[in-house]
């Protein structure tokens, strides 16, 4: 895992955020910046994206319903900076990242 990831995980709190959501099956890819994972307990949303883009210093984030062969719901968020994703995960979801 890069910097730019640890970072990543840093800033959206990671372990935590695994617990209080049920987040499993976590990937990351170092050469596209991204970390991804499936959660539990939320019917519309079950998968969660979240990549840095280099150009612009700043997050995108997707969203959507990952089912046996088909993604469904999904949603696209630009333009978030650090601050701003476990906001934008709450506000999509409905569940908390923290305490």
């Amino acid at each position: 895992m890069n910097e730019t990831l640890k970072t990543l995980c840093q800033q959206i709190g990671m372990n935590k955020l695994a617990v209080m959501v049920g987040a499993y099956n976590m990937i990351y890819s170092n050469t596209d910046n991204y970390i991804a994972f499936r959660f539990k307990m939320n019917k519309k949303y079950n998968f969660c994206k979240i990549q840095y883009n280099y150009g612009n210093d700043d997050y995108s984030m997707v969203f959507c319903k990952v089912a046996k062969f088909d993604i469904k719901n999904e949603h696209r968020i630009d333009g978030l900076y650090c601050d701003m994703l476990n906001e934008t995960f709450e506000s999509f979801t409905g569940l908390a990242t923290h305490l």
